[in-house]
């Protein structure tokens, strides 16, 4: 629970420095707000290659259930990961113009659940004899997180 916590404090000071460097232009990827120099460029790159090298990795655990759900076979499995990666392509194509919206409002309605909300109830129903702190702690991790979820989710919308 003090990860949760931490991991908390340091992501909302991180973004909270950011703002007051930059204040409203702060661009939607962080590295675009630095100058355009050979090292912010390069950082840029690297930034841009980690998400298409690691793509593949997120897609493991969809082909998973994918092949398990249909009971391919395995030279089906190809085409399959294939077809995935063609639909993802295609939806990153169609909603070029829309996309950071799209996906501002999938993050709030996924990630809190994912961040705060279901860690915080396995932490409250796995772990047995809570001090009365652990508790509370992790209730107010609850709170916090349908809190900001849902203050996530309403800015997202409004601002489409």
């Amino acid at each position: 629970m003090a990860m949760m916590i931490c991991v908390t404090v340091l992501i909302c000071v991180f973004g909270l420095i950011n703002y007051m460097a930059f204040g409203k232009e702060t661009a939607i990827i962080i590295t675009l707000n630095y100058e355009q120099t050979y090292v912010n460029s390069g950082v840029l790159f690297l930034y841009v290659m980690s998400i298409i090298l690691t793509y593949p990795m997120s897609l493991i655990p969809i082909n998973i259930i994918i092949e398990e759900t249909l009971e391919m076979r395995e030279s089906w499995t190809y085409v399959s990961r294939i077809v995935l990666v063609l639909c993802s392509i295609t939806a990153a194509i169609l909603l070029n113009d829309c996309a950071d919206k799209y996906l501002s409002v999938l993050g709030a309605v996924f990630c809190a659940p994912v961040g705060f909300i279901l860690p915080t109830l396995m932490y409250l129903f796995g772990v047995p004899n809570l001090s009365c702190f652990s508790k509370f702690s992790a209730i107010f991790m609850l709170v916090f997180g349908v809190a900001s979820g849902s203050l996530a989710t309403y800015v997202s919308i409004s601002n489409w």
